[in-house]
């Protein structure tokens, strides 16, 4: 067995091999830490294995708006009650549809784990058909599924971002195959579901595809008219209850200092809070307002200076960074976007290998966030504050700039996969 398992992760790069140590070490670490508190030093309750051990509150994010939900398709949806709908109008149909299930909680998490297991799998296929061995390639891929921190996040609170970044995925994925249509209409999906994803419409612009990125732009005008109409027949009563309820994010969860999920957001701007702490009301609001403008600004700046000249790997790993650091809440679900430029350096490493090419500058060190990125770290606690988010958001500023430093030129073989 031991010569068996040696032959099998010699076909693995080592760069792989280290992200795979790293990740069993950060998750076990995490779990330590939170035993020798809990039963060493008797530090029980918040903040210690806030999101990792079981409780009462799981799955919210999906079983709060049932009972709102009984009035879709009504004016009464928007009626004041516990809870007021958050998102915008192309969730609504997703969340319905589960809501047709009378156990739709269990409905929902055995669709999340059926899409890890499925994309484990196609991993694993995918490296066997790069000439890694059958052993070696199940190996690395149950470890990137098991102890996969933002699967688990997302399993955890039974939220819709598993669906924005697949059709976000998948979009990207048909653009890197110059199904571009496609991969437009699919990339305008996800971000009619959330405002973000538009920034890899940049893929296309990149390319000189301008009318599929206006057909994209399309699709999502589309996706989001239909949706509000499907929440409420009267589109004016749907436009201002989905602005209303919007609003309410940005106050509930822009503009407060949330000491309980401070720790899960890993965006520059909850950088910014962690930073200034609590204000008074309206406090924020100017500082959100100058970071938006500056955030889009530079961003602009940055992209026709540097990374529209990179390769196809660099663009999208600098687009998903984008997507997941600029907002000004991003939670720990969102991370699931690093897992395409993630799948496309792990196949251009195998590729690299199989070339016989040497080690490449700075895949060690992207590898190196990976593993830090994508694993359990929130156990980083500091006079009872979790530091999570913050360690992800000055590994997410570090990866990025490794993105712009070392090019990584994709092969014909890495895009296609």
């Amino acid at each position: 067995m031991q010569e068996r398992f040696r032959t099998a992760a010699s076909t693995l790069p080592p760069v792989l091999r280290f992200f795979c140590l790293w990740t069993v070490l950060l998750t076990v670490a995490s779990f330590l830490s939170i035993a020798f508190c809990r039963y060493i030093l008797h530090w029980a309750g918040y903040p210690y294995g806030a999101y990792l051990l079981p409780k009462a509150g799981d799955y919210v994010d999906l079983t709060m708006f049932y009972q709102l939900f009984q009035h879709f398709h009504s004016t009464e949806f928007f009626a004041d009650g516990q809870y007021k709908y958050l998102y915008p109008a192309p969730v609504a149909p997703l969340y319905k549809l589960f809501y047709f299930f009378p156990h739709y909680t269990y409905v929902f998490l055995v669709f999340i784990l059926c899409i890890a297991c499925a994309l484990g799998a196609l991993l694993a296929r995918t490296l066997v058909c790069r000439g890694v061995s059958r052993y070696g390639a199940i190996t690395f891929a149950l470890i990137s599924v098991v102890f996969s921190y933002p699967i688990y996040f997302v399993f955890n609170r039974a939220n819709m971002e598993i669906f924005v970044w697949l059709f976000s995925a998948v979009g990207i994925y048909m653009v890197l195959r110059n199904k571009s249509w496609l991969g437009a209409a699919l990339i305008g999906v996800s971000a009619s579901m959330k405002l973000f994803p538009f920034i890899y419409f940049a893929l296309l612009l990149a390319r000189r595809q301008y009318r599929q990125a206006v057909f994209g732009a399309v699709a999502a005008g589309v996706v989001t008219l239909a949706s509000l109409w499907a929440v409420c027949p009267n589109l004016r009563v749907a436009i201002t209850g989905i602005r209303s309820g919007l609003h309410g994010f940005t106050e509930s969860y822009v503009l407060h200092y949330r000491p309980l999920e401070i720790g899960v957001d890993h965006s520059f701007f909850g950088m910014i809070k962690r930073f200034v702490g609590v204000l008074p009301p309206n406090g924020y609001k100017p500082i959100l307002s100058a970071y938006l403008l500056l955030a889009t600004v530079v961003g602009t700046v940055v992209w026709f200076r540097y990374i529209r000249h990179l390769p196809t790997i660099n663009q999208v790993l600098c687009l998903a960074i984008a997507c997941i650091l600029i907002p000004p809440t991003s939670y720990d679900y969102t991370l699931l976007h690093l897992y395409t430029p993630w799948a496309l350096l792990v196949l251009f490493s195998v590729e690299a290998q199989r070339a016989g090419r040497p080690a490449i500058p700075g895949l060690t060190a992207v590898f190196a966030c990976f593993a830090i990125l994508l694993s359990q770290v929130g156990e980083f606690i500091f006079h009872g504050e979790r530091l999570g988010g913050q360690i992800k958001a000055l590994t997410l500023i570090i990866l990025f700039v490794l993105a712009l430093r070392f090019p990584f030129t994709d092969s014909q073989n890495a895009t296609e996969a």
